[in-house]
């Protein structure tokens, strides 16, 4: 899956996880080596995306890598670089070479394919690989971490667990995830947590707004924010942050980064998060997640293992 935080994307992790198909996360900015890079290194099959998301024009940047896919046949690609590609998918629009996300759900539900799902199902384990997310490469190429089901369930309950979840009404579990989904913290920390414990699961914007996870939060009633250091910095920077009401406000996830003392006070005091959660590695399979007391969190300057 290649884009932006969207509908599709959300779709696409549940789909291929009820079907045994292993998702790789790619990076929404990714350009053609690095997709051409990431597409070889794990020998995928298919590939989803929409047509465009402001520049990034997603179609045209594959085709750099693959000229083949205009005149192919949809579902028939025979690229020479991309050996492995034979499925090309369309989010949003009808391309050539492409097959419509529409028209592949729509094709879900006829009893061939219904009957096939159900016999694939019958040899699928929670042991099983399911997601691979790459490293943003800093020390090197990146580098593909494979998740198991039993990773990205586990320690989606355990997350849960820890922002205590379990002990809310339903009107009190409406997460707002401006975090990219093709890291753990947007599929795993974000979507699967979302499943698990009933919550709802608002995208305030395809990728980082500081300015719109405000507005969600304060039209949708959010009550949990996920974020990294440098998002929160951004949204508690906002001009206008006092106009917003953030009164539904209880609790959220940082990650991705140690986060100041300082940084820890302001979220808990002016984002109303008291009940706040490191929850570990980001892609390297999820660690356990643990919720500390405020003054815990500044004591610790949240150093140390997360």
């Amino acid at each position: 899956m290649w884009g932006p935080n969207s509908y599709a994307w959300v779709l696409m992790q549940l789909a291929t996880a009820q079907a045994g198909i292993i998702l790789v996360s790619v990076n929404p900015a990714y350009q053609a080596m690095e997709l051409e890079y990431a597409l070889k290194k794990v020998g995928c099959k298919a590939v989803t995306f929409p047509k465009q998301f402001k520049t990034q024009q997603y179609y045209n940047i594959l085709k750099q890598i693959c000229p083949e896919l205009e005149k192919a046949q949809p579902g028939a690609l025979k690229s020479q670089r991309l050996p492995d590609l034979t499925t090309v998918i369309s989010v949003d629009d009808p391309l050539p070479g492409t097959l419509l996300l529409d028209e592949v759900v729509a094709a879900g539900s006829t009893e061939q394919h219904l009957a096939r799902l159900r016999y694939t199902q019958q040899f699928l384990s929670c042991h099983d690989p399911i997601n691979i997310q790459f490293t943003s490469g800093t020390t090197g190429s990146p580098k593909g971490a494979t998740l198991s089901h039993y990773n990205i369930v586990n320690n989606s309950n355990m997350i849960g667990d820890r922002l205590r979840l379990h002990l809310k009404t339903s009107e009190d579990l409406r997460i707002i995830l401006p975090s990219p989904l093709y890291h753990c913290l947007g599929s795993v920390g974000g979507t699967m947590v979302s499943l698990m414990y009933g919550a709802t699961l608002i995208l305030p914007c395809p990728t980082f707004d500081g300015k719109k996870a405000l507005e969600a939060i304060s039209k949708e009633r959010g009550t949990i924010l996920y974020g990294t250091p440098t998002m929160f910095v951004d949204i508690l920077n906002q001009p206008d942050f006092s106009s917003y009401d953030i009164s539904s406000m209880c609790g959220g996830v940082i990650a991705g980064s140690p986060a100041p003392p300082e940084l820890i006070r302001a979220i808990i005091d002016k984002l109303n998060m008291k009940e706040l959660v490191g929850p570990g590695l980001k892609k390297g399979g999820p660690h356990p997640p643990r919720i500390l007391p405020s003054s815990l969190w500044l004591r610790e300057g949240c150093e140390g293992p997360w």
